[in-house]
């Protein structure tokens, strides 16, 4: 391998994802709960100065590790405590992951699939949304794909001196993916590998796979946490571990319920018109796999990497989208090598013309979605927009049409399916951008803005964890607490309840209508966030408002003016 092109590749690949997971990072709006809610957290730990136990609206928050936190609150330290901020740890563990598979692909297969693994993953759709998307699946997906990949980089390299380095990568990853989700970091990568090992009767490996020492440095990253957290929220080993992990695996009382077929359909969507390549690589690994050479054994593990995953979130009722993310790398590299090993042949023309077709209708579909919104009331763009729409959707068509007269070759068709994906993600980013605005309370920040600190900021029935971002401070919020004590519902204020438990007054932020209704009638300033659909509650429980603003969900009220306003 040449070092320097194999380093200028990474480079290029580098500054590419950058640019193209970076230019529109901050735009979209913060969306509630999970982007607010995780942000709040870090927020709260750099305001604090407690690293150990994450807090939320003024109580414990241990369902996750901190790991998520730790690096979201470095990003708040360094960039502020605003939208862009919040995405760029996910945003640029992304782009890591995609330099990790171009990198791991070089060494154990070729350039050219490096290239196209690369692409492939980098333009999933589900992969773009992660990295744009301020929880912790992109981080918790890459950290777990680090530990397997640099197993099978240790594998590759065994009998040279770099081997150990990367056997203890993987051990250090699997240690970081469980500080950010707990027990799947070390679960996946033991039970793959486990089962690889198994397949292949190669039980000799985990005398070189150093076992013992990897083990010891899990277990020297992992311990601190778990002994400092334990000290300072007694019982925590219970929750976290049995509640947390094991019941919430088992049953079906947490949020999202979905059928066992539900990741089907997130595979097909979420990887977008690379999906097309999926029975030709089925086909080809089958192939290979017989022929029992070292190249056969690697997709092997990929293979039983994404079966295993696949399976494992199945399972389970409760289901969300980016769970499945730790099989979308593996599938990538999968069907990169199927496209590299078919490029020179007739084998592809078929499925790269179909693939760019697919591209075309990603396309088509912002189109659609622009025309159809522009008509609704929440549109806060322009018609420029539609006409920028139709304008690419014209040149999609003319070029794709010119491709099939002119008997264009497939690698056509691959580049073309490549610039849909890119295309077809920042449409779409950028159409969400104004779509998700009309809703959000970011509306709100320049009125927040003029009524800075000691202003009292409620959520009175909603939790609206973006507006601590778009306010820089925490709001109390305003609930029905005793009736939420006693709730078994998986909703924020309802844990926020159960976890104050009779101790309501020591949750500061948690207050009931009674003492909203005392602030609200005194001389201080007090802004309230309100439900349209609870106004009139509002009034007769609380008192006259002045409306400030107003999104399609919510009313910005404020005490401090004699105009009263009624429906």
């Amino acid at each position: 391998m040449n070092k320097r092109c194999y380093l200028r590749d990474l480079l290029v690949l580098f500054l590419m994802l950058v640019v193209f997971y970076g230019i529109q990072l901050g735009t979209r709006v913060v969306q509630n709960p999970d982007e607010g809610r995780y942000s709040n957290i870090a927020h709260n730990m750099l305001t604090s100065g407690n690293y150990v136990t994450p807090m939320l609206a003024s109580t414990t928050f241990l369902q996750k590790p901190p790991m998520y936190y730790w690096l979201q609150a470095s990003a708040i330290k360094v960039f502020g405590y605003n939208s862009w901020s919040i995405r760029f740890w996910p945003a640029l563990i992304s782009v890591l992951g995609c330099l990790l598979v171009y990198f791991t692909v070089r060494v154990l297969f070729n350039r050219r699939t490096a290239w196209v693994a690369s692409a492939i993953l980098s333009t999933s759709i589900l992969y773009y949304g992660a990295g744009h998307y301020a929880d912790m699946d992109a981080e918790v997906a890459i950290f777990i794909v680090s530990s397997l990949l640099f197993f099978l980089l240790g594998v590759h390299r065994l009998g040279h001196k770099s081997a150990k380095w990367y056997f203890w990568l993987a051990y250090v990853f699997a240690a970081i993916s469980f500080l950010t989700k707990g027990l799947i970091g070390i679960v996946f990568p033991a039970a793959i590998i486990g089962v690889w090992i198994l397949l292949q009767n190669k039980w000799w490996l985990l005398l070189r796979i150093r076992l013992i020492s990897g083990l010891v440095l899990f277990a020297i990253i992992i311990a601190p946490w778990l002994i400092l957290v334990q000290q300072q929220n007694p019982g925590f080993l219970y929750t976290f571990f049995i509640q947390q992990q094991f019941l919430r695996f088992a049953a079906s009382g947490f949020n999202n319920v979905q059928p066992f077929w539900f990741y089907i359909a997130i595979i097909a969507i979420g990887f977008g018109a690379w999906i097309c390549f999926l029975p030709q690589t089925i086909a080809l690994t089958i192939q290979k796999i017989k022929t029992k050479a070292t190249e056969a054994s690697y997709l092997l593990f990929l293979w039983i990497w994404i079966i295993f995953v696949f399976i494992f979130f199945s399972i389970p009722k409760s289901k969300m989208v980016g769970y499945i993310l730790p099989m979308f790398p593996p599938l990538a590299i999968v069907l990169a090598y199927t496209i590299a090993e078919c490029w020179q042949s007739t084998k592809l023309a078929i499925t790269t013309k179909i693939s760019a077709i697919y591209g075309f209708l990603f396309i088509l579909l912002v189109y659609i979605a622009a025309v159809v919104l522009l008509t609704q009331a929440i549109w806060q763009g322009n018609n420029s927009y539609h006409w920028i729409m139709l304008a690419i959707a014209v040149a999609s068509v003319i070029v794709l049409c010119y491709s099939f007269i002119g008997h264009t070759n497939k690698s056509f068709y691959f580049f073309y399916t490549l610039f849909s994906m890119m295309l077809f993600l920042l449409l779409v980013n950028n159409l969400t951008t104004h779509v998700y605005m009309s809703s959000s309370n970011a509306q709100f920040a320049p009125y927040l803005a003029e009524h800075p600190t000691p202003v009292k900021l409620v959520a009175y029935y909603r939790y609206t964890p973006d507006l601590n971002i778009y306010s820089q401070r925490d709001p109390y919020y305003v609930d029905d607490w005793q009736k939420n004590v006693n709730s078994t519902g998986d909703d924020d204020f309802s844990r926020f309840a159960r976890k104050c438990g009779n101790r309501l007054a020591s949750c500061s932020q948690l207050i009931t209508s009674t003492t909203l209704k005392q602030w609200w009638q005194s001389a201080q300033r007090v802004m309230v966030v309100c439900p349209l659909d609870r106004l009139s509650q509002f009034k007769t429980q609380i008192g006259d408002y002045t409306v400030l603003s107003k999104t399609l969900d919510n009313a910005l009220l404020i005490n401090d003016r004699p105009k009263a306003y009624s429906r």
